[in-house]
């Protein structure tokens, strides 16, 4: 009988209530991320916390928890019981901040959770650039790199970073998408052809380190319709360019800017 009930305890420490499947959310260094972590009706008043690495261990380590400062101050939880989710705030992401964690719910006995993976991409100084191409037309994007990074692979990312948009030595899934790599001026340079209404959003100029966080710097690009110093007779959109340092008119039929990918 004693032999029963500690293999009947090891089973019970074992066993974990996982809910929903795995979310992976990207974050960027020194930014403000949030975690939101949704639960059921009837857990309102029970107790959160997020967890990092095996949360299935009794000395679990808690990251913060509600009710309670968290040792590291960079984290905060806030409990909405309204809308039954709690948000975990970090302040200054940090690349050791990468990893799997656990949105738990304190019950009695087996506590609830859903499980995060957390990608942490390291970010070049610097504001982001706010770009401006026009329908229709060729939109280069100039991507500069630091000494030592010319043989690494580079590419261009959209959004979160889960998608790679196109990237160097492989064809990209949408062909308007090109990428050259000028080693010698340390110079990649990412060509949509016929820009689209559809490709504005947030894009990152990568490069990839093998022993280290990949090096990015951001880029913000806004699509119209035509340039506004056309008239309404005169609706060519070949024919619009702008880099960032001159916002004059020209007739060139390519659109460049450059971006700086800082260590």
């Amino acid at each position: 009988m004693f032999r029963m009930c500690v293999v009947l305890l090891i089973f019970s420490s074992i066993y974990t209530v996982v809910v929903g499947a795995l979310v992976t959310v990207t974050g960027h260094t020194g930014e403000r991320f949030n975690i939101s972590c949704t639960y059921e009706s009837g857990y309102e008043s029970n107790s959160k916390y997020l967890c990092k690495g095996d949360c299935n261990i009794v000395n679990k380590v808690i990251m913060v928890k509600s009710g309670s400062p968290a040792e590291d101050q960079r984290f905060s939880l806030s409990d909405d019981r309204t809308a039954r989710v709690f948000t975990v705030t970090i302040t200054d992401l940090r690349l050791e901040d990468e990893g799997q964690y656990w949105c738990g719910v304190k019950r009695t006995g087996t506590d609830v959770y859903s499980e995060i993976v957390l990608l942490v991409k390291q970010v070049g100084g610097g504001a982001p650039v706010i770009v401006t191409g026009y329908r229709g037309e060729r939109f280069n994007i100039r991507c500069t790199y630091e000494s030592g990074y010319e043989s690494n692979p580079k590419y261009l990312c959209k959004g979160e970073c889960k998608v790679i948009v196109v990237k160097s030595g492989s064809p990209a899934e949408d062909e308007r998408f090109s990428l050259t790599d000028n080693k010698t001026a340390r110079v990649f340079t990412v060509s949509i052809t016929d820009l689209r209404l559809a490709d504005e959003g947030q894009y990152w100029c990568g490069v990839e380190r093998s022993l280290s966080a990949d090096v990015y710097s951001e880029i913000v690009l806004l699509v119209k319709q035509e340039p506004s110093y056309f008239s309404t007779t005169e609706t060519n959109p070949q024919s619009s360019s702008i880099t960032v340092s001159d916002q004059n008119k020209s007739t060139d039929a390519v659109s460049e800017i450059y971006i700086c990918v800082e260590d």
